[in-house]
């Protein structure tokens, strides 16, 4: 725990007596933990889980007749850790104890060479391992990992609490993540308090600790607060954005040194698709000045993480797939689709449905109407009812949570851009988002008499290259829409009839 250093200015006695009416009030508490039977009597080891320097973690089961109840054990050698120490640990978990994302410390054991920290057993591993294997994380996902470590920051500070050595290693999955990815079902717990402080305001801390690839610079020159941790957590952020840290060195002496002239990228690998609010959320807590970097309850109201764990959540997660499949259709199929998605509704329903099945198809399509307009909204960042393509290449690239290649998104955007004005509209989108194909899928011969009553200008029952012209794009030749209508003419009599529409959309 590092020690209290009280100056002239700012520091006063108040302080001192808060943290230690706090720390006697949580040691009162934890001696209740402390048993005096042998740890062994009642816990079997089952296997190790970790080691660090002065201690190790074990995993432990009670012994029967008890139920088979699992745990971690911290196991610390008295020869390198004092009994204070380890029991002012122990009072920060207490004092931390209301926090969901705090970890759990159940019983106290100790012999004569060894304290025993019975605790809650994490079995996803570390967030540094999530990390290692994902490579990074979209900005909804990194919003909702840091979300859960600024809410514990911002209460362990309202407790006056520093935690001191935050890094990913510390911060544990309570269960595996989900083969599917989805990290909106993982939780999360910050572990290991034997670094933190009690650290009210006003007050520095001289003793270094942490690991120098976390720590703040001020750290390393043993004068500090509560705004060590805000440091720390910008350089998680950051690796959860890109990967990489922002200070990397081959030696710790390397890092120290880059960490303390304060000098990072935002433009390397991966920054590319990175917002510009994300940039400035990353770059406002590695500040080298601890009092211009913002608290945590200030970084709760800051506008990317306000915005960011609704960043892409209604977009398919197959929005990629989508797109290629739509440019593989042929250019008629592609302007039924959008015929289908924008024009009629209910042409994709039997005239045998039930009235009950009629409202629930028309609950269920008011739904997924709302949520698709909703998308469209948040992708249309100009609001002016159309996407162009930057705005598409953004949003394409925070859902694939990477850079794409600049030629495919340009003959994807492309594809979907029936009408080829340079912008996709929202009958497009929804095209491409799968409506038109639903109706299809669901009655392809109310379907095709919907498309031809959509082209059939003329009320002839034939869809000819002067009604086909009509709808297209502006200027379109009627070369070019003769050109199409060979696509789907099979009888080669220069003209589609219904079954010709139906044989087309039917086609993969």
């Amino acid at each position: 725990m590092g020690n209290l250093c009280f100056g002239p200015q700012g520091d006063n006695r108040s302080g001192e007596y808060a943290y230690r009416r706090a720390l006697a009030a949580a040691k009162t508490d934890v001696v209740q933990l402390r048993s005096s039977r042998s740890f062994y009597s009642r816990y079997q080891i089952v296997r190790p889980l970790g080691q660090g320097g002065y201690s190790k973690v074990i995993e432990c089961a009670w012994l029967p007749p008890a139920a088979p109840k699992h745990f971690a054990v911290k196991v610390v050698a008295k020869v390198h850790v004092s009994t204070d120490a380890v029991l002012r640990e122990l009072a920060v978990s207490r004092l931390l104890a209301d926090h969901p994302a705090a970890i759990k410390v159940y019983e106290m054991y100790e012999d004569e060479s060894y304290f025993f920290l019975v605790m809650e057993l994490c079995r996803g591993g570390e967030l540094f391992e999530r990390i290692v294997k994902k490579g990074h994380f979209s900005e909804r996902d990194a919003a909702r990992y840091l979300r859960t470590i600024i809410e514990f920051l911002a209460f362990a500070h309202s407790k006056g609490i520093a935690h001191l050595d935050l890094k990913p290693e510390n911060i544990l999955l309570l269960k595996p993540a989900p083969a599917d990815g989805g990290e909106d079902k993982v939780q999360i717990k910050v572990i290991d308090y034997g670094c933190s402080s009690y650290c009210p305001e006003g007050v520095t801390l001289t003793l270094p600790y942490g690991s120098p690839l976390y720590a703040a610079p001020e750290v390393l020159h043993c004068k500090y607060d509560k705004s060590a941790d805000i440091w720390s957590l910008g350089v998680i952020s950051y690796l959860l954005f890109v990967g990489y840290p922002p200070f990397y060195g081959a030696t710790d002496k390397e890092i120290i040194i880059k960490a303390q002239r304060g000098f990072f990228s935002l433009d390397g690998p991966g920054w590319d698709a990175v917002s510009e609010q994300a940039k400035a959320f990353v770059a406002a807590m590695l500040r080298l000045k601890p009092g211009s970097r913002p608290s945590a309850q200030q970084l709760l109201q800051h506008p990317w993480m306000l915005s960011a764990q609704h960043l892409g959540e209604d977009l398919d997660p197959k929005l990629l797939d989508r797109l290629r499949a739509f440019r593989r259709n042929s250019r008629f199929k592609r302007l039924a689709l959008v015929l289908m998605a924008g024009g009629e509704p209910d042409s994709g329903r039997s005239s045998n449905s039930t009235e009950a099945e009629c409202e629930n198809a028309s609950s269920g399509a008011a739904l997924l109407a709302h949520k698709l307009r909703a998308v469209f909204e948040s992708i249309d960042e100009d609001h002016n009812g159309s996407l162009d393509f930057d705005e598409f290449c953004r949003a394409l690239t925070k859902a694939e949570c990477k850079a794409l290649d600049p030629q495919e998104l340009r003959a994807l955007f492309d594809a979907a851009d029936c009408d080829n004005t340079g912008l996709i509209d929202y009958a497009e989108f929804l095209a491409v988002m799968g409506t038109g194909a639903a109706a299809m899928a669901r009655n392809p011969t109310l379907a095709a008499e919907a498309v031809m009553r959509a082209l059939d200008t003329d009320g002839d029952g034939y869809v000819t290259a002067q009604d086909l012209a009509g709808v297209m794009h502006p200027g379109a030749s009627l070369a070019e829409a003769a050109s199409i209508v060979r696509q789907v003419d099979v009888n080669g009599d220069g003209r589609i009839d219904v079954n010709e529409i139906r044989a087309a959309i039917q086609a993969t």
